[in-house]
């Protein structure tokens, strides 16, 4: 009320003085302070833009008005921040925080990182968040509110690690495991041999079987029993124990 009508009554003059600057920006945060108290952060934001149009009028006449100018703008940005983060609007209170650091270094002001770490959060950006939480805490050690939720996103980036690893690993475990190639105590000449065999036994098309000569080394029988497994439809059949023992190679039909 007393913006609309008191502010906007002045002669534009009055409205750049810095005296009437400071007491209009002093009345709107007042409202707004007590607005924000009652959780009507829509509205407090509304007093807070229009104290920064006010600031942005303002013409200071030496480096004090100035400083004091840029203290209130400082005050404001952090105030946007926080209000709109209670309205879940976390891209414009980074965009304040943004601002603030135009005209300050933001890495100077506990409550704005801390807020800005928060807007990262809930934008699921956690290890940014974690960054000026532990920034936002080493101004200010002893606030309680910082490092629990410091601490609290600490933790729950801990427990998500574990998670994630113990995930890969059952991916990983459950994931088919390449086949790797075992080597035989039979000639080359051996397993081509077989290799052939076995390709002419897979490319016929009626049930076939051929008989190996028994008196087979084991490596003998597990090398064609390996060779035989690349080939669709062939089987390796043992009848037998020792050196009577009797392997065939059968082409099954489908």
């Amino acid at each position: 009320y007393y913006f609309d009508y008191r502010f906007n009554d002045l002669p534009m003059e009055e409205q750049r003085k810095f005296e009437v600057t400071v007491k209009i920006v002093d009345a709107l945060h007042s409202q707004a302070k007590d607005i924000f108290a009652k959780k009507k952060y829509k509205k407090a934001i509304r007093n807070y833009q229009q104290s920064m149009s006010v600031l942005g009028l303002s013409q200071p006449k030496n480096e004090a008005e100035e400083q004091q100018i840029k203290k209130l703008k400082i005050i404001v940005y952090v105030n946007l921040a926080i209000c709109y983060y209670k309205i879940n609007k976390p891209k414009y209170t980074l965009i304040m925080c943004e601002n603030l650091d135009r005209i300050s270094d933001l890495d100077k002001h506990c409550k704005a990182l801390y807020y800005y770490g928060k807007a990262h959060q809930m934008l699921g950006k956690n290890e940014d968040a974690l960054i000026y939480y532990k920034r936002a805490l080493k101004l200010e050690p002893k606030n309680k509110e910082i490092g629990k939720t410091l601490a609290e996103l600490d933790d729950y980036l801990k427990r998500s690690a574990v998670k994630e690893k113990e995930m890969w690993q059952n991916a990983l475990g459950s994931a088919p495991v390449e086949k790797k190639e075992k080597v035989y105590n039979v000639d080359e000449d051996f397993q081509n041999g077989v290799r052939d065999m076995c390709q002419d036994l897979a490319g016929r098309n009626e049930y076939s079987k051929f008989d190996l000569p028994t008196g087979m080394t084991k490596d003998e029988v597990d090398c064609i029993k390996s060779l035989a497994s690349d080939f669709e439809g062939l089987v390796v059949l043992e009848d037998g124990e020792g050196k009577r023992k009797k392997v065939s190679i059968v082409k099954k039909m489908a």
